[in-house]
């Protein structure tokens, strides 16, 4: 009985892990953004200034921004999957804000890929 914990709590950490090495591949999805005036995302208005753009965890479907430096997360959220324009090297795609507004992010496109993260607004 004993062996069979330990078995089982050693498949637990290898589990562990594996998660984390699957989350770790999430940086290579990492953009550095830069706004030259206010935007918004769900819950959160950015200053204009470079930010952190970045798929999380295995799924890819969270988002964390973040400032430049790492220091400040100034959101986590869960987003669905949005196709790129055709033929377009977009990074966001911009909604659109009433005078005096911060503009919304409507989705990150990151790098080199097909597919995009578009913001849950509710």
């Amino acid at each position: 009985m004993q062996f069979r914990k330990s078995i089982l709590a050693a498949c637990g950490a290898a589990l562990v892990v594996l998660a984390t090495s699957a989350g770790g591949h999430a940086a290579a999805s990492r953009t550095y953004l830069t706004f030259d005036r206010p935007v918004s995302l769900p819950g959160v208005t950015l200053a204009g200034g470079t930010y952190v753009f970045e798929r999380m965890g295995a799924a890819n479907d969270v988002v964390r921004v973040s400032s430049k430096d790492g220091t400040h997360v100034y959101l986590t959220a869960f987003t669905n999957e949005i196709a790129r324009p055709a033929g377009s090297n977009v990074k966001v795609l911009l909604g659109e804000a009433a005078a005096g507004s911060a503009t919304p992010i409507r989705a990150w496109y990151p790098e080199d890929t097909l597919a995009g993260r578009a913001f849950i607004y509710r």
